[in-house]
């Protein structure tokens, strides 16, 4: 059965981000409605997220949804399930598209739109992972203003990702969590990114998996 799109009415975009101890909700619908809100959870995210959702929402309502973009990680287990599942759950239910955006391509971003280096030339972002790996991406920011995927998240010894990068000459790298960027700019990256994604078709909530560090 052929997937059914949200009527035109339907503009607004919510985004939800549990990858890290700080719930991230987002609404958008990229004109005159643009709103961020965090809660520093941690371990209560689960007991807070739909709590949270509700007080977020209005007025906006659900049927005003016509997407919903969701942080797939890299992050920790329970949070990150949580806010998959939350986000699959409700696109299920209302019969909207999906999208996943990882957690790698948020940090770099804010980090190359905040003009922390140039947006013509490759950024590395990496971040700790289990047992000594590291999970790393290479991205960069296009002419067009979207964000192009120079190399997919993976899941690598630190040698690994030493030769990876060595290997297409990256200059620029992004380590987490040293860095420090406002919850407000990682919310509106989430929104922007699957705007992105959006623009390129319809993706099925349950195309969208979790991503753990």
């Amino acid at each position: 059965m052929q997937p059914s799109f949200p009527s035109s009415s339907a503009q607004s975009v919510l985004g939800i981000d549990t990858t890290g101890p700080t719930l991230r909700l987002g609404l958008s619908n990229f004109a005159d409605v643009n709103r961020n809100q965090s809660w520093e959870l941690g371990r209560d995210l689960s007991m807070y997220l739909h709590q949270s959702l509700a007080t977020f929402m209005p007025p906006c309502g659900w049927p005003d949804l016509a997407w919903i973009v969701v942080a797939k990680g890299p992050g920790g287990y329970t949070g990150t399930r949580l806010g998959v599942v939350t986000a699959r759950t409700l696109a299920q239910q209302l019969n909207l598209p999906l999208y996943g955006v990882s957690t790698l391509a948020m940090f770099a971003w804010v980090y190359i739109t905040g003009e922390h280096c140039q947006p013509d030339v490759p950024l590395a972002v990496d971040m700790p992972g289990q047992k000594g790996h590291v999970h790393g991406g290479i991205y960069q920011l296009m002419a067009d203003q979207t964000l192009e995927v120079r190399s997919c998240d993976r899941h690598l010894t630190h040698s690994e990702w030493d030769v990876a990068l060595a290997q297409q000459n990256i200059e620029h790298r992004l380590s987490l969590p040293t860095a420090v960027l406002s919850d407000r700019s990682l919310s509106q990256a989430l929104l922007t990114l699957g705007q992105q994604q959006q623009v390129k078709g319809y993706s099925a909530w349950d195309s969208v998996l979790p991503h753990y560090r």
